[in-house]
């Protein structure tokens, strides 16, 4: 486990950490730095966490929406999932959407290439986000006159019939990673009517029927990359760390699309109620159906 890794970080040769420990390099370079300042591994934990919260908060300016509504919506739906369980994927996907948005932006291309490399290392999964520097995939999300809604169709319905020919002609061990799961309980099945995908489609909707009135650029882009998220979350909804973990890749755009929405839309008091009232009733879920062990967990002491 993590502490486990940290804790003896230096028994293990960054130049083939992954090898040794299934993690990608720099999460040990992370370690080896943090353990040469003799940090803890609680310490080390808070400050990963830090530097996740740090880069939402740098999206969330270049995007002109209030950091803390962020946070709202990032806390009970992703933090508990990817700070607590998953926390080299929670600081890839931050690191690899600072450099989507960056670059949408036109803003320090050369920074967020860097961090997005870094993001790689930390977490490969996010390398998938390099496909929108295909000329006719950049083509269509960015320069194609086609409306709004014709594009999250037809972006839902490509990725989710992509997916389900995958599975059919059993394309799904193209890596060891995933061939590795394949034969273990994240290769669990789950209902196409699952709540977590129909929470997917309806916040798809809710987003879409509430978009802004005038046209946003990042909020086409961000919509287009939840819809993403929706096709694999349905196409793979019977293999269930593709269906939850990789789709998260994308759906992660749901902390800057429900910020946005609600401050192009509503008033500041009134998107402040919204937010916490979703922050509330998430957490809830969060806590008492999804994940009811973190409490326990993560109250026990180091040791």
């Amino acid at each position: 486990n993590y502490k486990d890794i940290y804790d003896n970080v230096f028994s293990y040769p960054l130049t083939n950490f992954y090898e040794y420990t299934g993690m990608e390099v720099g999460f040990g370079v992370l370690s080896y730095a943090f353990n040469l300042m003799g940090f803890p591994f609680s310490l080390f934990l808070f400050l990963f966490s830090l530097l996740t919260f740090y880069f939402l908060k740098k999206i969330a300016e270049i995007l002109n929406i209030n950091p803390i509504f962020v946070l709202l919506c990032y806390l009970p739906v992703y933090f508990v999932n990817h700070q607590l369980m998953q926390i080299r994927q929670g600081l890839a996907i931050a690191l690899a959407f600072y450099f989507i948005i960056a670059l949408l932006a036109n803003k320090n291309k050369i920074t967020a290439w860097l961090l997005f490399g870094f993001g790689f290392i930390t977490h490969n999964v996010v390398g998938i986000f390099l496909i929108f520097f295909s000329k006719r995939i950049n083509d269509f999300f960015i320069k194609s006159k086609i409306s709004l809604l014709l594009k999250i169709l037809l972006t839902v319905s490509l990725i989710f019939i992509l997916c389900r020919i995958f599975t059919s002609l059993g394309l799904l061990d193209f890596t060891n990673r995933i061939s590795n799961y394949s034969d273990s309980e994240y290769s669990e099945a789950r209902s196409f009517l699952h709540p977590a995908n129909l929470r997917s489609v309806v916040l798809l909707l809710f987003f879409y029927f509430l978009r802004p009135k005038k046209e946003n650029y990042f909020f086409n882009a961000l919509i287009l990359f939840y819809s993403i998220g929706v096709g694999l979350r349905l196409g793979f909804f019977d293999f269930l760390i593709l269906s939850g973990r990789i789709s998260t890749l994308f759906t992660f755009a749901e902390i800057f699309i429900l910020p946005l929405v609600l401050s192009l839309r509503f008033s500041k008091t009134s998107s402040i109620i919204l937010l916490l009232f979703y922050f509330f009733v998430y957490l809830y879920i969060g806590l008492v159906y999804q994940v009811p062990f973190i409490f326990s967990d993560y109250l026990k002491p180091l040791i």
